[in-house]
């Protein structure tokens, strides 16, 4: 148990080490934006609908020999896999159908690291980006920031 959450908090770690993708057009208002975000979300599960499809991972079975104090050996088999996963065959698809139209809209996917410290209030408006640049997770995704 304990291994299990030193791996949980290295990869909680190492989760703010990696960029995030945020759409961003330079002025506009952050209204405009989730409102543009969410139409693109719903125009792009009306055109590429959810289909759900589920796969089995494949079995593996490993020999592993388990020796005691007097030498006496024995092989046990251990076994690996064939749990069923669900999955929507269409996500990376409508992923792409949004971005287009996030792009026909003007804006820009690009990618910022996370920002070390949240600033105390978001800008009304997407601000132009800098070098200091970074993102900041809020109630509906990640935003753009550019600290003064």
């Amino acid at each position: 148990m304990r291994q299990y959450l030193l791996v949980s908090a290295a990869f909680g770690l190492l989760a703010g080490c990696f960029p995030v993708d945020v759409y961003h057009k330079t002025g506009a208002s952050l209204a405009r934006l989730q409102a543009d975000e969410t139409a693109c979300q719903v125009k792009a599960l009306k055109e590429v609908p959810v289909n759900k499809m589920t796969r089995i991972t494949p079995p593996r079975t490993l020999p592993r020999q388990i020796c005691n104090s007097e030498g006496d050996c024995r092989v046990v088999y251990m076994e690996f896999g064939g749990e069923v996963e669900t999955y929507d065959a269409n996500a990376p698809l409508r992923a792409k159908y949004e971005a287009q139209c996030m792009a026909d809209k003007g804006y820009a996917q690009i990618e910022l690291p996370l920002c070390e410290t949240r600033p105390d209030a978001l800008p009304g408006t997407v601000p132009a980006l800098s070098q200091a640049s970074c993102a900041v997770k809020t109630k509906t995704g990640y935003r753009a920031v550019t600290p003064e």
